[in-house]
């Protein structure tokens, strides 16, 4: 393996820079906001409210306040603990006890077992 050179170091510095500026960037072009989580009927999972990490991890199982399947809603899986008036907004553990709207649905939707 070769040594780390001052001109690797660097140049591996300069690259991890441009990759988190054009993170940045990104980010600023989309008003940090991000289309499936997006409450504009004042939902649960309001992506103003998230960090762009917390964002992400929605964006990425295809989180929706509002799920297609009404057999498959946050309030029937199993990872979803409901409000405290059993109506409003849970929480979800995929989320590390983010919200998640009871009518909602993500990729990582599991059936809750049958009690």
């Amino acid at each position: 393996m070769d040594a780390l050179t001052r001109r690797s170091f660097f140049r591996l510095g300069l690259t991890v820079s441009a990759v988190a500026a054009g993170s940045a960037a990104l980010t600023a072009c989309s008003g940090g906001k991000s289309e499936p989580t997006s409450s504009a009927g004042g939902g649960c999972a309001n992506p103003e409210d998230m960090s762009p990490s917390e964002t992400s991890l929605r964006d990425a199982n295809h989180y929706v306040e509002n799920s297609a399947d009404a057999a498959k809603t946050c309030a029937g899986c199993t990872f979803f603990t409901p409000g405290a008036d059993g109506a409003g907004c849970g929480t979800c553990q995929i989320y590390t006890g983010g919200p998640a709207n009871p009518k909602g649905y993500c990729d990582s939707w599991a059936a809750k077992a049958a009690a």
